[in-house]
């Protein structure tokens, strides 16, 4: 494995920091921080992601899944996808995404190298 000088450990840290502070990255960990305070909006979105990862596994391995357990689902995802704190929290995560899409494609711009589609192939 290799490790960093210690000159691109402190740029990466400091790096790390810049993207930290700015303002997209801080809404949404405010909103994470917003729905981690609320155990009742916790305790629904465990169990919308939990059913649906069940049912999702279920019905990859042929399953044919009962219509009275769809509809719950149903019911449950409109709870979910109405709950301020969980709506505030994804629109948050793809704000943050579409941001460090951004600096991630800016990066690779001005190094003149895509580093990811090179770790990855």
């Amino acid at each position: 494995m290799t490790t960093l000088s210690s000159e691109l450990q402190q740029a990466a840290q400091d790096f790390g920091l810049a993207l930290r502070q700015h303002e997209t990255v801080q809404q949404y960990l405010q909103a994470v921080a917003n729905l981690a305070a609320d155990a009742e909006t916790q305790a629904l979105d465990k169990r919308f992601e939990t059913i649906r990862a069940n049912l999702i596994a279920r019905q990859r391995a042929g399953e044919d899944l009962p219509s009275d357990e769809v509809q719950a689902f149903y019911a449950l995802r409109t709870a979910v996808t109405a709950n301020p704190l969980i709506e505030a929290r994804d629109y948050g995560l793809n704000m943050a995404k579409g941001y460090l899409a951004n600096v991630g494609a800016d990066l690779n711009r001005a190094l003149e190298l895509d580093y990811v589609t090179i770790a990855i192939s």
